[in-house]
């Protein structure tokens, strides 16, 4: 696609001042962009001018207008976010816009990663991107490229089961069904690892690692607990579980694979990171395969246009 204004990791061989020059200048060119000022004057706003970090706090106060979760979606969940008739009006407008956001189409790595670190998620989430996984490893059949599948315990939706006959039909958490889709990515047996379990009767901060002998490469799945009780283990206690266990080196490329929409967000979550340990990280989305169910909706990716301002917004908070 033409004219995408994609965020962008910045050098991990740069001093730390002038990363976060780096970043501040990708992510500039982001909000100024056309692409995302037509969305907000279509839903009502006007970026005003001033200075960037003016613009940001702006775009992340008017992106609660684009917080359908938490107008219409039963539970919360993503994958049940409807259209309206405006958004299903001006759906054309608001994809091509996506498309040069990033939030479509972004499938392939710019560099080659030693760290491939497929993300959970629901119904065919823990499938696809294991697959993407595997497709990156295939284009580097020699190399010591680590896979580790990073996830958490959250019970099973009953809304997922029909997904997961496809790959973990036994499955009970979020964790089993990343084992499973690892498994059938990799073409591995389930007895093929070992594994250690850390149950607590708080789900929330029972934690695993499950270890899959491939003499090829590393292939690890690891389930993150909470750093909140209350709540299950989000994408950052997942990453900063991560580093945690595998303390990757200063300068280690770090791909991160998701689904298409969330690429900009999970690349703004774990940008923090980076710039605190000296990687380079890139994220990528899963392409559409054949068994996956229908293409999200259009506010679906305004919903996820949101949750990547609001991590711009944070960056802004912490670094600018």
């Amino acid at each position: 696609m033409k004219n995408r204004i994609l965020l962008s990791c910045p050098d991990a061989g740069l001093p730390q001042k002038e990363r976060i020059k780096a970043l501040e200048d990708t992510i500039a060119v982001w909000i100024r962009s056309e692409a995302l000022n037509e969305l907000v004057r279509l839903f009502g706003g006007n970026v005003p001018e001033g200075s960037l970090k003016e613009q940001i706090e702006y775009c992340n106060g008017f992106s609660e207008v684009w917080n359908y979760r938490k107008k219409k979606a039963n539970g919360g969940e993503r994958w049940l976010v409807q259209e309206d008739e405006f958004i299903k009006e001006h759906s054309a407008t608001i994809m091509e816009h996506m498309g040069q956001l990033g939030l479509t189409g972004i499938t392939e790595p710019c560099c080659k990663p030693e760290y491939v670190l497929p993300l959970g998620g629901a119904r065919m989430s823990n499938l696809d991107r294991c697959l993407a996984a595997e497709e990156v490893c295939r284009q580097y059949p020699d190399e010591a490229v680590s896979v580790i599948a990073l996830t958490g315990m959250r019970p099973i939706n009953e809304i997922e089961r029909p997904f997961l006959a496809h790959y973990a039909p036994e499955a009970q958490t979020e964790y089993d069904a990343v084992c499973g889709g690892i498994e059938k990515a990799f073409h591995l047996p389930e007895d093929a690892g070992t594994e250690e379990v850390h149950f607590n009767e708080n789900i929330n901060l029972s934690w695993a690692e499950r270890h899959y002998d491939n003499a090829r490469r590393m292939i690890h799945v690891l389930s993150a607990p909470s750093t909140d009780s209350e709540r299950r283990a989000n994408s950052m206690d997942t990453f900063r579980f991560f580093l945690e266990k595998y303390q990757p080196k200063p300068g280690s490329r770090i791909l991160l694979v998701t689904s298409c929409v969330y690429v900009p967000f999970q690349l703004m979550k774990f940008m923090d990171l980076a710039l605190e340990n000296d990687f380079y990280v890139e994220c990528i989305g899963n392409r559409d395969y054949a068994h996956s169910p229908a293409v999200l909706n259009a506010a679906s990716y305004l919903q996820e246009l949101k949750a990547a301002i609001n991590a711009v917004h944070a960056l802004a908070e912490k670094y600018f």
